[in-house]
């Protein structure tokens, strides 16, 4: 943790208090954008975020954080359990001159992920119809009505919930505020730099189908032999919302793949477009799953990485070289139908 002194300003009472001792804070999570830390105050206890982005200025930073109370206000409209940021403030380290949003948020409980990837495989399912029961509220809110774009957005990891010592689920990823602002919906921040890669943010978080493949694919990167279980619930919930989410499950690269012969398996992965992280994602899910030692924790986590989303599409080479480990593994082992 880093001593430097810090310069902030439009700090609350709150957030003052919090900040002079920093020293005292514990470390929970270091994200792509952001380090969480746990901290208790007169009793009780907080979570104090650090959001670093290439903010412009202090007011955009202000800025972001009165848009991210007003995202988690918009989700628990919606149904959705997020804990509102008591206090967002600007904060500049004086060293290196870098510049984070602090939100002060209430502690809701503990990310789910640990919980899916070593937990008991039972409890596993109850947490994944748990974080489907969340889904499923802004499911139910379409724009317009009968489509599978949603009102509000989400990126729907394990590691984006949370729940408490009674059980109780939240979502707590506010950064960035998935909400439609002046009719706009904020995807990614900043913004992706193309109109595909645009959509493709788009997709993944305010479209009912791309949720899923998310969703599917987090699941089975975190727990490979628990992916049939995992896909099963996702298609039972699938089911309660019509045929167009069913149909899709049906038609995935992912499921067609899972069933069909090592010919038509190489065919499925040649065929996969540069921009397709989910597909190539969910077939190195099941490979992990049928050959978890030829398809290993490591090398999943690989293929992932490879396939990330940046500041647009996934990286043509990157995706290329995915695909090859891909077939690699394919042409090793013949297939067997395991969903």
């Amino acid at each position: 943790m880093r001593n430097a002194e810090r310069v902030h300003g439009g700090a609350g009472q709150l957030s003052k208090e919090i900040l002079a001792r920093r020293t005292e804070w514990k470390r929970v999570k270091l994200g792509s954008h952001a380090i969480v830390y746990r901290t208790k105050v007169g009793g009780d206890s907080f979570v104090v975020k650090e959001i670093r982005k290439d903010f412009a200025d202090e007011e955009q930073v202000r800025l972001l954080g009165a848009d991210m109370v007003a995202y988690a206000e918009q989700l628990n409209a919606a149904g959705v359990p997020a804990p509102v940021p008591l206090e967002t403030c600007p904060i500049r380290y004086e060293d290196d001159d870098a510049l984070y949003l602090v939100t002060i948020d209430p502690d809701v409980g503990d990310d789910v992920e640990t919980h899916i990837r070593e937990g008991e495989e039972g409890n596993c399912l109850r947490i994944v119809r748990d974080m489907l029961e969340i889904v499923g509220e802004l499911f139910r809110q379409t724009t317009p009505t009968g489509t599978s774009e949603l009102v509000i957005g989400i990126d729907p990891k394990p590691a984006n919930f949370v729940r408490d010592h009674s059980r109780a689920m939240s979502y707590v990823d506010l950064m960035p505020p998935r909400f439609r602002k002046l009719g706009r919906p904020i995807v990614e921040y900043p913004e992706p730099k193309s109109r595909r890669g645009f959509d493709l943010a788009y997709f993944r978080h305010y479209d009912q189908r791309g949720l899923l493949e998310v969703l599917r694919t987090q699941l089975c990167r975190l727990r490979p032999s628990c992916r049939r279980e995992f896909v099963g619930a996702i298609q039972e919930f699938a089911g309660a919302f019509g045929p167009r989410l069913t149909d899709h499950l049906r038609e995935f690269p992912g499921t067609l793949f899972s069933t069909a012969a090592t010919r038509r398996r190489e065919e499925i992965v040649v065929g996969l477009p540069d921009d397709a992280m989910y597909p190539v994602r969910d077939i190195a899910c099941q490979l992990a799953f049928e050959h978890p030692d030829r398809c290993s924790d490591e090398t999943l986590q690989t293929i992932f990485d490879l396939s990330h989303f940046h500041a647009d599409t996934p990286d043509p080479d990157r995706m290329n070289k995915a695909k090859r480990m891909l077939l690699e593994i394919v042409v090793d082992h013949p297939s067997r139908t395991a969903l």
